[in-house]
């Protein structure tokens, strides 16, 4: 039996182990976050395709933002702020088949003014990104 912080397995011959570990940008942003500020998460999914879709309503001091392309071909992404003439931080930025894009801001952040919208040129970006957001 595993002691607590151990981990054990027996595979078979031939078998794949993929381990899912704590992303060290967002262990890192977390500490970050100030007072009056939360955390705010959007974990791996599908970047919508058919319009501009928020993921805040809420001012997003983003840390870091990764977009993979798992489709053959180039697709592109745009993310923008939501305030009356949004801040478009990528403009349909073209994100080359099979590849993937890490945006991190180390020892600051981008403010995204009344929340984040992103969207795909077409199905098979897969997106995550991770900031501060006002409560």
């Amino acid at each position: 039996m595993a002691k607590r912080g151990e981990w054990k397995a027996k595979l078979a011959v031939g078998a794949v182990l993929t381990l899912l570990l704590p992303d060290p940008a967002a262990a890192q942003a977390a500490r970050n976050c100030q007072a009056g500020l939360r955390q705010f998460e959007v974990v791996a999914k599908a970047v919508p395709n058919a319009a501009l879709t928020d993921e805040s309503t809420k001012t997003v001091y983003l840390k870091w933002l990764r977009i993979a392309n798992t489709t053959g071909g180039a697709l592109t992404f745009t993310v923008q702020d939501r305030q009356g003439t949004p801040k478009e931080l990528f403009k349909t930025v073209s994100l080359a088949a099979n590849s993937t894009v890490l945006i991190t801001y180390n020892e600051s952040s981008e403010k995204m003014t009344s929340g984040i919208s992103w969207q795909a040129s077409g199905t098979g970006l897969v997106g995550a990104m991770y900031g501060c957001q006002v409560p």
